[in-house]
C-alpha cells in the first residue's frame, strides 16, 4: 500500500542565498511494505509527544518524521495484513 503525507526539508537554496534555515513541506509517497518501525515523536526543545506526526524507519535504514498521526499509520500498517 502506498501512504502520501508531507515532509519537511530545508530549503537549501534559499539557505545558501541567505544563510537563514528555511522549511518548505512537501509531499511524500511511500510503500508500507517497506516500512521496519514507526514511533511517535518529541519535537526539539519540548517535552511532549507530538500526537501530529511520526516517525517512520525503512527496512533500508533510512528514516524520516511525517505529518500523519502515529495512530493512524499504525492502522495503515494493520490493514496490509
Amino acid at each position: 500500500m502506498i501512504i502520501e503525507t508531507q515532509i519537511e526539508v530545508v530549503d537549501r537554496k534559499q539557505q545558501e542565498l541567505t544563510g537563514v534555515e528555511e522549511i518548505m513541506h512537501v509531499k511524500l509517497a511511500f510503500n508500507s511494505d517497506d516500512v521496519s518501525a514507526v514511533r511517535q515523536v518529541i519535537d526539539d526543545n519540548d517535552y511532549d509527544v507530538n500526537i501530529k506526526k511520526c516517525q517512520i524507519y525503512l527496512k533500508s535504514g533510512e528514516y524520516f518524521t511525517i505529518y500523519t498521526p502515529y495512530k493512524q499509520i499504525l492502522e495503515l500498517l494493520k490493514e496490509r495484513k
